[in-house]
């Protein structure tokens, strides 16, 4: 089982980040705080991991902390919740958040999550409740934090004061029809926010921000009429235009709400109106020269003040494929927010900038993206929200005052692109050592390319497709399209396979152990005792058969007197060269019996 894992953090993409751990990568599914936590390719990040196993797949689920594993161990014991389930539950809400819902018996709140019902919901409190104490964030019991503990039961009190607090809103315009409006139990309860820093009970200001704004639309009594504004690329758009009557002061209406509810008293506010007046403009709409551009289909924020263009930048906004698109029109800055959360169906974002404009949508700083700009909304835009650089955002906030206004405007309402294929090989086989080179990948409309490889130990790739052979073994690079106006994203894989360099072939030693030898003509046969360095077989050939022959054993045959050459070969085989070795065998005469000189007779001394 893997504990967790630390590497460099090379793509993240919707559902799972892989991490290079030593030139391996590894695929991570993401729950909980990770799918939105500030992660930027190229970082090192420690994500606490559960290894799932099953019939026919092996996978790992990424956490941030050990409290949100744990949470996720827990959650996967409930009947009807897997670990896909589970991960989707922590992509919703924080552990502390999910915790105290589960200990408040919060059915509604959980039931947001998704994939989750009512009847799930139910489930999950009747078998965690008693399972799920309010923890630290660090997963430990912290035992002041304990179900029974005053910390828990004053936070309940003060949760339960917001919910008796009712807000009275009278609207009552010059003209027209006054009204009153009623905000009560079930409506604050959705703005609650129950955090771990002792357990402490806020309001969430964005979910108020998006209710005050359409209240204020709701009880507008003004005249509006068609202005035309000049846009910074030339263009020239419709915008509507107060020409009469009276406009809500949404922001006042907010502020004075909110006042109430954290005062945790009951009170009648009253909608404060102020007169539609008519911009003296001339020929095109102005605002004074102070305003914000949001242009949908270049994906570019302007910001100007005093007439001059103090921002410029490249953004992404709401997700198109997903219908979250940014909503066009003209809108006005309600707040001017620092170092936040962002909360919403399935996501929790920091933020160090945010500037609402139309509810809850508004600019903020994206950390944990690398690239703005082009068609990345299409496909994997944001919720709605403008995301821009850390340092534009922070500039944007810097010059923007409340009640300016945001004009929104051109994209598109849907993607009706078809499918975009990849050219270029689907494989290469190359060899160690070989030089670099590019996988010439092409893509419709000349899309946006990225490059990642499964495995940089074998081979790396950098934006451009070229590839770099770092090791021997096979590879996967993955290149992925952005969509254009007329394509779909696309991708596409690319195995790659280096095969080890070969080596130079050796050249064996071949040994005769018998050495040159003296020999004489009928002497008996004799063994070489040849033999090669690496265990080939060898052959053997003599300069002169009549002299001396030898077998394919090695043993030699003497047949008559002479000099002969007698050699043993070792055969060519993988990864070595043949090789010889030979000697001198000098055969002598047969020494020749030497004849016998006759006895010549001796004269005898003659007897008498």
């Amino acid at each position: 089982m893997i504990g967790y894992v630390k590497g460099i953090l090379e793509e993240i993409e919707e559902d799972c980040v892989i991490v290079d751990v030593n030139g391996l990568g590894i695929r991570i599914l993401t729950g909980g705080a990770l799918a939105s936590q500030m992660l930027a390719p190229g970082s090192e990040v420690k994500i606490y991991t559960y290894t799932y196993v099953k019939e026919d797949a092996f996978q790992l689920y990424g956490f941030i902390s050990k409290d949100e594993l744990s949470l996720f161990k827990k959650l996967i014991t409930v009947s009807g919740i897997g670990p896909k389930g589970a991960a989707s539950i922590l992509s919703a809400f924080s552990a502390e958040d999910l915790r105290y819902a589960i200990y408040a018996g919060d059915i509604k709140t959980i039931s947001k999550a998704p994939g989750i019902g009512k009847k799930t919901a139910e489930r999950l409190v009747l078998e965690l409740k008693d399972k799920v104490e309010l923890t630290s964030a660090t997963g430990y019991v912290d035992g002041e934090k304990a179900t029974d503990s005053e910390q828990v039961k004053n936070a309940l009190k003060e949760a339960n004061a917001y919910l008796d607090v009712t807000v009275t809103c009278n609207f009552t315009p010059a003209t027209g029809e006054a009204a009153t409006e009623a905000v009560g139990k079930d409506q604050i309860a959705q703005w609650l926010i129950v955090d771990n820093d002792g357990l402490s009970v806020s309001l969430d200001g964005e979910n108020m921000a998006t209710y005050c704004t359409e209240l204020a639309k709701k009880h507008d009594v003004s005249k509006k009429k068609t202005g035309q504004f000049k846009t910074t690329g030339g263009s020239i758009i419709n915008v509507p235009v107060a020409s009469s009557g009276q406009t809500v002061d949404g922001n006042k209406l907010y502020e004075a709400i909110a006042e109430a509810i954290n005062n945790k008293k009951s009170a009648t506010v009253e909608a404060v109106y102020s007169e539609a007046k008519e911009e003296e403009t001339g020929e095109y709409v102005t605002y004074g020269g102070n305003y914000c551009e949001v242009d949908l289909t270049n994906q570019m924020v302007y910001v100007y003040k005093n007439g001059e263009l103090v921002v410029s930048s490249q953004c992404v906004t709401g997700c198109i494929s997903k219908g979250h698109g940014t909503p066009t029109g003209v809108y006005s800055i309600f707040s001017r927010d620092k170092d936040r959360y962002l909360r919403g169906d399935g996501y929790k974002s920091w933020v160090n900038f945010f500037i609402p404009f139309n509810g809850g949508i508004g600019f903020h700083d994206a950390s944990w993206r690398s690239t703005f700009g082009g068609n990345i909304y299409l496909y994997s835009g944001s919720h709605g929200c403008i995301n821009m650089p850390y340092s534009a955002a922070k500039k944007l906030y810097e010059n923007v005052t409340l009640d300016e206004k945001v004009i929104v405007y051109g994209g598109v309402d849907k993607v009706t692109g078809k499918a975009q294929s990849l050219g270029g090989a689907d494989s290469y086989n190359v060899t160690e050592g070989d030089g670099a080179f590019n996988l010439g990948v092409t893509a419709e409309d000349n899309a946006k390319l990225t490059y990642s490889s499964d495995n940089n130990g074998v081979v790396r790739v950098d934006e451009n497709g070229n590839v770099t052979i770092a090791g021997v073994g096979t590879a996967t690079i993955t290149v992925k399209s952005e969509a254009t106006t007329s394509y779909k994203a696309g991708s596409k894989t690319i195995t790659i396979t280096v095969n080890a360099k070969p080596q130079p072939n050796q050249t064996p030693s071949v040994t005769i152990g018998c050495g040159n030898k003296t020999v004489t003509e009928g002497d008996a046969p004799f063994s070489l005792g040849a033999s090669a360095s690496n265990g080939a077989a060898l052959s053997y050939q003599s300069s002169d058969p009549s002299i001396a022959s030898v077998d394919g054993a090695g043993n030699v045959t003497i047949y008559r007197a002479g000099s002969v050459q007698i050699t043993a070969i070792a055969g060519e085989m993988a990864g070595w060269n043949s090789a010889s070795s030979s000697i001198t065998v000098t055969v002598n005469p047969k020494p020749q019996p030497q004849p016998v000189a006759p006895t010549e007779p001796s004269e005898q001394p003659q007897q008498n």
